[in-house]
């Protein structure tokens, strides 16, 4: 999520949330591969990210098609077999927090992407 603020000329980005997507090699339980970004993947994207991922960890075969799974509160699923090791992916949109440095508080922030 984000929110835009406009400044004459100059308009700022502040990201509420971020997306991490969590690629379990193995399927549930397996060796978990992270990776946070800004918006959430499209479908080609996560194939790549999957590929990518298959290559490093030297697994054989081809993508077969995926299997979508709503998890709720926004949170995705979707499994996948690389060859014969199963693949899951599961997306979550996180708020960005600040945990303070000099007491127990924390709080929820805003991110500009360009500071």
């Amino acid at each position: 999520m984000l929110s835009r603020i406009s400044h004459k000329k100059e308009e700022i980005i502040l990201y509420k949330s971020l997306t991490l997507t969590t690629i379990y090699v193995g399927g549930p339980g397996g060796y978990p591969v992270d990776a946070i970004s800004t918006n959430e993947p499209n479908k080609k994207q996560i194939a790549r990210l999957i590929h990518d991922v298959a290559d490093q960890f030297k697994i054989e075969g081809s993508l077969s098609k995926g299997e979508y799974k709503d998890l709720g509160h926004g949170n995705k699923a979707y499994e996948y077999l690389y060859g014969e090791t199963k693949m899951l992916i599961i997306i979550k949109r996180l708020p960005i927090i600040e945990f303070e440095k000099d007491n127990d508080d924390h709080k929820l922030i805003e991110l500009n992407p360009y500071l």
